[in-house]
């Protein structure tokens, strides 16, 4: 099973055991019970302050945090993400919304996103 399969079932079930509701859950950790939804359905994959907060919240004392870690150190058959990148030549991306993440000023990115770890990492990507 690979490990954002692994977190979403983890999560789902967690919060379960518990008895949360998404929306209870999400007012515990700061996020929507539709960030939830996401991640639970494996839509969406988790970031590390989410991790942190839920396995706060659910008092599992790091499993989730060591299922998120095991999520970025997944690889791509051509290798992780952050390494295909930093091995790149040229990057496409087609997109009318947004300017693409390795291309934005760290002002854009704190525009964009409000969650301070996520702008750092942005910006260690550049």
């Amino acid at each position: 099973m690979d490990a954002r399969v692994h977190f979403a079932k983890e999560l789902r079930r967690l919060r379960e055991a518990a008895g949360l509701t998404r929306e209870q859950l999400g007012d515990k950790i700061g996020y929507t019970w539709e960030t939830i939804r996401s991640i639970e359905k494996n839509r969406r994959t988790p970031k590390p302050r989410f991790a942190q907060k839920c396995d706060e919240a659910l008092g599992v004392h790091g499993m989730l945090i060591e299922l998120q870690a095991e999520t970025e150190s997944e690889t791509t058959e051509f290798g992780s993400l952050v390494e295909v990148e930093q091995r790149a030549t040229e990057i496409r991306i087609w997109d009318l919304r947004v300017i693409p993440g390795l291309l934005q000023t760290e002002a854009y990115a704190s525009a964009l996103i409000k969650d301070s770890d996520l702008i750092q990492e942005r910006m260690e990507r550049q």
